[in-house]
């Protein structure tokens, strides 16, 4: 079975696996805390903490929901 990371595309970030609408994470930096458990995790490098918060590049978001479920704060939610 193909992983998250088999739909990843390295050019353009998402794949055409796909559709419109898709739901980029977005971060509640009133809860984070910069831990970097997101960017470890995130199979698309679509999510890195500058300035100790996390910060989403929709482009390379590929809806997996991995940073979202992996948020020890619970700060990432999934967005339409």
């Amino acid at each position: 079975m193909a992983g998250v990371a088999d739909f990843a595309d390295p050019i353009g970030g998402r794949s055409s696996f796909f559709e419109e609408p898709y739901m980029p994470a977005v971060v509640d930096a009133s809860k984070c805390d910069g831990c970097g458990t997101c960017q470890d995790n995130c199979p698309s490098d679509a999510i890195h903490v500058e300035e100790k918060v996390a910060v989403v590049k929709p482009e390379n978001c590929i809806d997996c929901n991995v940073c979202a479920d992996d948020c020890p704060k619970k700060a990432i939610e999934m967005k339409l």
